[in-house]
């Protein structure tokens, strides 16, 4: 069970926290037909608020009282009774209203999370947003998540946004699209980035245009999910957060959630460790820094060497990793200064020679 609060918050600038792995779940609140025990829940959303951060609860699952098989060992994940649905989704909007964001389901195009269709998925939220949207108007509701690695879960997100309910499009029953771009165990924040870019395309084809966050994100993870992954070593670590978040900016990616602040089995990078903030975590307040207060940034690739620039106004930020190996550039003229992920810093020339790995390091140039 992974905590996104408690004695153990991240000391760290965050704005919205994703309660997906905080055992919030439908079917652990209603704990009898119509009886709720929101004890958890609240003292979440209370902590959270406290540290300024904003709650997304997840809506899902379906509690066995509920389910059409409530004997069956995957209860959880079977089409509810659709009046239990707008029961629950009620009592939940009018208990937080405009103070939570609210998803509707988990990674539905994963068999063990959901083993209804895609239409059924999309019945359900065209309910609970109409709800939503009438009870708490200034609350987000965001699509389920997807997951993106296979291209059997590529093709349930395209039916799930090509479905209609009433005759309206499902899209225009949420504000925001959630991804969980987890790329093969071996891949990269860059390949995470391909599986965005192919999410994109099909909502494109599906005329949805919305704004689109990453719900959950980590590396190493098995076909499966399986656990005892070993985590990276800590400067990769530190080298894919500072990527991540890079290059969802350059997307223009609202929202990144990472999955697993703290210990998390099953995935490499921890940005907590003991309640004491990892490189990794370092990584992300560096690169939150670099980010904040300035424009989306203008990311590129060419061979290999990736370069988002960042303009302050006062300053230029120009960015710089590579995917794999290493390469020697010549910083520009304007250049003044050198930046590391991991706070280290020192002087540098205009002409002066820089090997750029996988670890970003951010060039401070002058105005021209």
């Amino acid at each position: 069970m992974s905590e996104p609060i408690g004695p153990g918050f991240p000391q760290a600038p965050i704005g919205s926290v994703n309660l997906t792995t905080s055992q919030t779940y439908w079917n652990l609140v209603e704990i009898a037909p119509g009886q709720y025990d929101f004890e958890r829940l609240d003292e979440i959303v209370e902590t959270a608020e406290a540290r300024r951060a904003r709650p997304m609860v997840v809506l899902g699952f379906t509690p066995a009282f509920h389910s059409k098989r409530p004997g069956s060992a995957t209860a959880a994940a079977t089409m509810p009774d659709e009046a239990a649905w707008r029961a629950w989704v009620t009592v939940v909007v009018e208990r937080y209203g405009d103070r939570l964001d609210y998803q509707i389901w988990p990674e539905p195009n994963i068999v063990g999370n959901w083993a209804g269709t895609p239409a059924q998925m999309a019945r359900l939220t065209a309910t609970a947003g109409r709800i939503i949207h009438a009870v708490a108007p200034d609350a987000v509701v965001v699509a389920p998540a997807t997951t993106l690695r296979l291209e059997s879960q590529r093709q349930w997100m395209d039916q799930f946004w090509a479905t209609e309910v009433h005759g309206a499009p499902v899209a225009d029953s949420v504000d925001a699209v959630a991804l969980d771009p987890f790329p093969l165990q071996d891949g990269t924040p860059e390949d995470a980035l391909v599986l965005i870019c192919q999410a994109r395309r099909i909502l494109a084809d599906r005329g949805v245009d919305l704004p689109v966050w990453t719900n959950e994100i980590n590396y190493g993870v098995p076909s499966g999910g399986t656990m005892g992954v070993r985590p990276y070593p800590d400067d990769r670590q530190a080298a894919v957060v500072a990527r991540t978040y890079l290059l969802h900016a350059g997307l223009g990616v609202e929202r990144v959630y990472w999955l697993g602040w703290f210990s998390y089995p099953g995935v490499a990078v921890e940005l907590a460790r003991e309640g004491v903030t990892t490189p990794a975590g370092a990584a992300y307040i560096k690169v939150h820094g670099w980010l904040a207060g300035g424009p989306q940034p203008v990311c590129e690739v060419e061979k290999r060497l990736y370069t988002c620039v960042v303009d302050k106004g006062v300053m230029t930020l120009r960015i710089l990793w590579r995917e794999r190996g290493t390469q020697k550039v010549t910083v520009a003229e304007t250049a003044s200064r050198i930046e590391e992920i991991n706070g280290k810093g020192r002087r540098i020339e205009g002409g002066d020679v820089i090997r750029v790995d996988q670890s970003p390091v951010a060039i401070v140039e002058s105005p021209v």
